[in-house]
């Protein structure tokens, strides 16, 4: 498994791998959103709750994150080739890793969604590295929670780089992925 960011018009290097037997599983698109203060105090109504992430709560991380994957239309091809705990570890390698970044939304006991946030060395921006609901919750604006979650989170824990400066919201979403 490879991971390379390519420019669509690089027709070079864009050729290279697939002669050599890679196959292309996604194109991703990246979107940025500068996140002002008045676009992040959207509470979450009960019985919705967040959890961040610790060794405690890893397995519900895993759980979330196996649920997140049922008929996901991100990148469906990456699930299972590797273990769930590759996939966090590769996660949590991304960025500058901070569990407090990491948080699930659940009710009750059971996780309704995922969102993996990193901060991006050297910028004033944090990307999603990860996010996804579970099958049962979706349409229930879940994915809207989440991300509402993660420009709280960048609001509220400004990059130490540039913490004067407006912060933004990275993410890259699978083309196909009409609902993301």
């Amino acid at each position: 498994l490879l991971e390379m960011l390519l420019q669509p018009d690089d027709r070079r290097r864009c050729g290279l791998l697939p002669a050599t037997g890679f196959r292309k599983l996604a194109r991703l698109n990246y979107l940025r959103l500068p996140v002002p203060n008045h676009a992040v105090n959207k509470p979450v109504a009960p019985p919705h709750s967040w959890l961040e992430y610790s060794e405690k709560t890893h397995p519900v991380f895993v759980d979330a994150l196996r649920s997140s994957y049922a008929q996901s239309l991100d990148c469906p091809e990456l699930t299972g080739l590797r273990s769930i705990d590759e996939v966090l570890e590769g996660h949590r390698a991304a960025g500058e890793f901070d569990p407090a970044l990491w948080q699930v939304i659940h009710r009750g006991n059971t996780p309704l969604g995922v969102m993996l946030l990193s901060r991006i060395a050297r910028q004033p921006a944090k990307e999603i590295v990860y996010m996804g609901v579970a099958p049962e919750a979706r349409g229930q604006g879940i994915g809207d929670a989440l991300i509402h979650r993660a420009a709280m989170l960048a609001y509220t824990r400004p990059c130490a780089d540039a913490p004067a400066t407006p912060q933004e919201l990275v993410l890259a979403v699978d083309e196909r992925n009409a609902p993301a």
